[in-house]
């Protein structure tokens, strides 16, 4: 099915649910029969200017204007009661409560305009959120293999290079000639033969600098600072791979504790690290996926939060 007809048919299903009031419906069953309050997430990507938008090579389904981000967020304002991730999994009642529908503001990948242009709304609207932070992207230009695509997309014959590294070569499939369609099929492999076709792709910023680079990602020291101000920083793997096509010692690998001390990462593929070695006040942030359990107790306290998949922990000097 192509992307075209699939983005038909969810604006379709969409449009339906909510126009013929079964949206309604399912909310005033679960409020008033079922008792359970409404909690949404409201994922977010990347918040840009209008010019910014234009040089991005993310796609467009990514992308929400700044302007239509503000109004967005007033307009749930009034709809929703506005919750951090540490309310929404310390809320003790399980989800049971006539109050107003919760909403949770999330960022998927830490893009540099998180910090630039979405952080001061955020701030400025008082309104909490959490950025989900690939450890492995950051700081680094090129965005991800979605947007290096979409740059050397741009040129013809690069195009069709791609179009056959995409394609038959290896996919086994024929006649992938749209950008989307493109990036659908190659979701659906491991990264390592995804980055394998990918391999001598121009860079799709050039030399770029990182303040003009609007595909740039956010610094160490920028995740520093928005988490100063507020908004609450989780884990979204290493490198940001789709885990339930990569085997099991890469899903391994993104999922393991990794350390940060005066801005040096620690922890690399393979690499053990004695985390006895450094003084807690040493720990700028710690990613832990095997529980609360595994966390040596004098690291543990009121900083500690748990998730399922990943625990951060802010400890220490503050920037």
């Amino acid at each position: 099915m192509g992307n075209k007809v699939r983005r038909a048919l969810h604006i379709a299903v969409a449009s339906g649910l909510y126009y013929s009031g079964a949206l309604g419906f399912l909310s005033f069953l679960r409020r008033r029969v079922r008792g359970r309050r409404p909690v949404y997430v409201l994922g977010l990507h990347r918040v840009l200017s209008d010019e910014e938008a234009r040089r991005s090579n993310s796609l467009p389904g990514m992308i929400l204007r700044e302007s239509t981000f503000v109004a967005l967020l007033e307009y749930l304002g009034r709809q929703f009661r506005f919750v951090s991730l540490e309310t929404l999994l310390s809320d003790g009642t399980g989800g049971r409560g006539q109050g107003e529908p919760w909403c949770l503001v999330t960022f998927d990948d830490a893009w540099s305009d998180t910090y630039r242009r979405a952080a001061p709304v955020l701030e400025r609207l008082k309104i909490p959120a959490v950025v989900f932070v690939p450890t492995g992207a950051i700081g680094t230009q090129k965005g991800f293999w979605v947007e290096q695509l979409a740059g050397a997309w741009k040129s013809p014959a690069v195009r069709g290079r791609v179009m056959a590294a995409v394609g038959e070569k290896a996919l086994g499939v024929r006649g992938v000639d749209d950008l989307e369609d493109t990036v659908q099929c190659r979701l659906h492999m491991p990264a390592e033969k995804r980055d394998a076709a990918l391999a001598g792709l121009p860079a799709p910023n050039g030399a770029a600098s990182a303040e003009q680079n609007v595909d740039a990602m956010m610094t160490w020291e920028q995740v520093v600072e928005v988490a100063g101000r507020g908004i609450e920083i989780g884990s979204h793997t290493e490198t940001h791979p789709l885990l339930t096509y990569e085997d099991d010692a890469t899903v391994a690998r993104e999922l393991r504790e990794v350390y940060f001390v005066d801005g040096v990462r620690y922890g690399t593929p393979g690499e053990e690290v004695n985390i006895d070695e450094f003084r807690p006040e040493d720990i700028e942030g710690i990613e832990i996926y095997r529980g609360q359990a595994g966390v040596p107790a004098r690291y543990t306290g009121r900083d500690v939060r748990c998730g399922v998949v990943l625990l951060w922990i802010r400890i220490g000097r503050r920037h």
